[in-house]
This record gives C-alpha cells, sequence and structure tokens, in this order.
C-alpha cells in the first residue's frame, strides 16, 4: 500500500520529523556520562523521570517548550532513574518524579521538584542564571 501525502500534511509530517531531530534535542543520559556532561561550561538542566512516572509523561511537553523557549542558553538533559540502583543517595532526589536540576560548571544552583508549567521552568531557570 502506498500512501500519497500532499501539501498540508507533508508539511506537517516533515516539521514533526524535524523538531524530534533537531529542536528536541534533550537526550537520555547514562550514569557513566552523567557527571562529565553536568560539569560541563556553562548551565545544564538536568530532568530526572521513569517511564512508569504519569507526572514525567504529562510534563514532558512542557519541558520541550521550556527548551525551546530557553534556545542555547542552556543544555538539557534526561536521566532515566530507573537505571540507577540507589536513586536518593545518588542524585539526592526526595520529591518524587519529575524533578529539574540547574548546575553550572557540574554544581548545582538549583531544584524544581515536580515540573510544572514551561513559563514556570523557564522563570525558574531565567532567576537562576
Amino acid at each position: 500500500m502506498v500512501l500519497k501525502i500532499k501539501g498540508e500534511n507533508l508539511r506537517r509530517i516533515l516539521f514533526t520529523l524535524f523538531a524530534a531531530t533537531f529542536l528536541l534535542s534533550a537526550y537520555p543520559i547514562s550514569l557513566k556520562d552523567y557527571q562529565r556532561e553536568i560539569s560541563k561550561p556553562g548551565y545544564t538542566v538536568v530532568e530526572y523521570w521513569a517511564p512508569w512516572c504519569g507526572s514525567c509523561k504529562a510534563f514532558k511537553p512542557e519541558y520541550i517548550r521550556a527548551k525551546r523557549a530557553l534556545g542555547r542558553r542552556v543544555r538539557f538533559l534526561e536521566v532515566n532513574v530507573e537505571r540507577v540502583d540507589d536513586v536518593e543517595s545518588t542524585f539526592g532526589l526526595k520529591y518524587g518524579l519529575p524533578t529539574l536540576v540547574l548546575f553550572k560548571n557540574g554544581v548545582e544552583v538549583s531544584r524544581l521538584p515536580g515540573g510544572g508549567f514551561a513559563d514556570e521552568v523557564v522563570a525558574w531557570v531565567k532567576s537562576n542564571i
């Protein structure tokens, strides 16, 4: 079966693929690379999440909007806490998921437990950089 996609539908599909590939470049990170990545010069926002977490799934579109709004001012990373044995002692997470942590040159600057709306995330980052 061959689908014929024209005009506006083709444009939407191509834009979605482009956005998924380039605009949403926050990527999952292994624990092995975690310290190296957050220690890079500048600011890094790390989202701690889990695949089973309903709040994490609901927060994802807001996280994407915040990333777009902040552009290249900060780097965005994601850590799947399911891949870590002791999340509390490894990352100091006590409040649940999702949790955002802002780092500057590897040093924690601020935390935002529970995610929030995109504009709240953007305001939180801007107030801490």
